[in-house]
C-alpha cells in the first residue's frame, strides 16, 4: 500500500512538528518519542506528563528520585538546564551514590519548589555553580535512596542490611544468590522510613563522576522534543515584548505606537519603567509590533558604558 499523504498544514506548524514531520523518507516516518529526558510533543503540559510518569507506575523516593518497575530511574534537578549540561552532570552525580545502571537514568527539570533550590532555598542557575553547589547535596541524595533500598531489601529477606550491597541497579546478598531490582523494591521501600544518614562512596570507587559520559537532552534537541521557555502555553494566554532603551536607565521621550497595533495579533502598547511593552496574541505578533514602533529616547537619560563616561 502506497503511503498516505500526511496534513501537514491542518494546525499551526510549529519548528518542533516541522522538524519531526522533515524526518519522513519516502514511506517511513520517525516519531519523536519520550526518552526519559523531557522530550515530547510541545502540545504535553507539566502537569501532562507528570500524570503520565505516575500512570506509567513510577514510584517518587525521596524528592529528587522517581524509580519504574523496568528499573529506570529518573533525576530531578533543581538547576535550570541553560546548554552547560546540567541535567546530565546532576543526574551523574545522584546515579553514582546511587549505585544505579547509567543507561537506564534520565533527568528532567524539577518543580518550582524550595526544596530543589540550593541549599533548600533559592532555586537559581547562575554564575556556572550549578555543579559546585549541587554537588554535595545531591551526592547525600543519591546515598539516602541507596540505603532505602538496602533497607527495604534487608527488611523483606530478614537479614542485617549490612549483608547487602548494591551494584548496577540491584541490592544483592554478599554472601548469597538473593538480589532485587531497584524497580522490583520501589513500591516497597516508598513505604518504609527515610534514613536518617548513608555513607557516602569515597571518590577512588568512582564509576560516572569524572568520565566521559553522553548528553542526555541531545536526543530531544534533535528530533524537536525539547521544550523551552517559548514552547510553556496556558489557554488564552498572551505575549509581551518590551522595546528598551539603548542605554540603561533609559526613557523615551514620546512613541508612536500606530503602526505597532495596525499589527495582526497585537491587542495593546503600554509605557513601562523599563521600555514600551507591546501585548499581543503570540511572539511573532508582539515583535513585529515591536518593530514598528516609533519611540524617540531622551538622549540625556541613562549611563554610559564607554570611555567618554569614564573621562568624566
Amino acid at each position: 500500500m502506497a503511503a498516505q499523504p500526511v496534513p501537514i498544514m491542518s494546525r499551526a506548524l510549529s519548528r518542533r512538528h516541522f522538524m519531526k514531520m522533515s524526518t519522513m523518507v519516502g514511506g517511513g516516518l520517525l516519531v519523536a518519542c519520550n526518552l526519559g529526558d523531557q522530550v515530547a510533543g510541545d502540545d504535553i503540559s507539566i502537569a501532562e506528563r507528570q500524570a503520565g510518569a505516575a500512570e506509567a507506575g513510577e514510584v517518587p523516593l525521596g524528592d529528587f528520585i522517581r524509580i519504574d518497575a523496568d528499573n529506570h530511574v529518573t533525576v530531578l534537578v533543581g538547576a535550570t538546564e541553560l546548554g552547560q549540561g546540567i541535567l546530565t552532570g546532576l543526574a551523574m552525580v545522584v546515579a553514582e551514590e546511587l549505585d544505579a545502571d547509567w543507561s537506564k537514568v534520565s533527568a528532567q527539570h524539577s518543580p518550582v519548589k524550595n526544596v530543589y533550590g540550593i541549599g533548600g532555598a533559592v532555586q537559581a542557575t547562575a554564575g556556572s555553580i550549578s555543579t559546585q553547589m549541587y554537588y554535595q547535596s545531591q551526592r547525600e541524595v543519591g546515598a539516602l535512596i541507596r540505603q532505602l533500598l538496602i533497607n527495604t531489601a534487608a527488611a523483606l529477606w530478614q537479614v542485617n542490611a549490612n549483608s547487602l550491597a548494591t551494584d548496577d541497579g540491584y541490592v544483592l546478598e554478599t554472601s548469597g544468590s538473593r538480589r532485587a531490582s531497584y524497580g522490583e523494591l520501589a513500591s516497597d521501600a516508598a513505604g518504609q522510613p527515610m534514613p536518617q544518614s548513608a555513607p557516602l562512596k569515597d571518590p577512588s570507587q568512582f564509576r560516572l563522576i569524572g568520565t566521559d559520559r553522553k548528553r542526555l537532552d541531545a536526543p530531544s534537541k534533535v528530533n524537536g522534543g525539547q521544550l523551552y521557555g517559548m514552547d510553556f502555553s496556558i489557554p488564552d494566554m498572551l505575549t509581551v515584548v518590551v522595546a528598551r532603551p539603548p542605554r540603561f536607565l533609559g526613557q523615551a521621550l514620546s512613541y508612536d505606537d500606530s503602526a505597532t497595533l495596525e499589527v495582526p495579533g497585537v491587542r495593546e502598547v503600554h509605557r513601562t519603567a523599563i521600555g514600551i511593552a507591546v501585548v499581543a496574541d503570540n511572539f511573532w505578533a508582539a515583535q513585529q509590533g515591536r518593530k514598528a514602533l516609533q519611540i524617540e529616547w531622551a538622549p540625556n537619560l541613562g549611563g554610559r558604558t564607554d570611555s567618554v563616561n569614564q573621562r568624566q
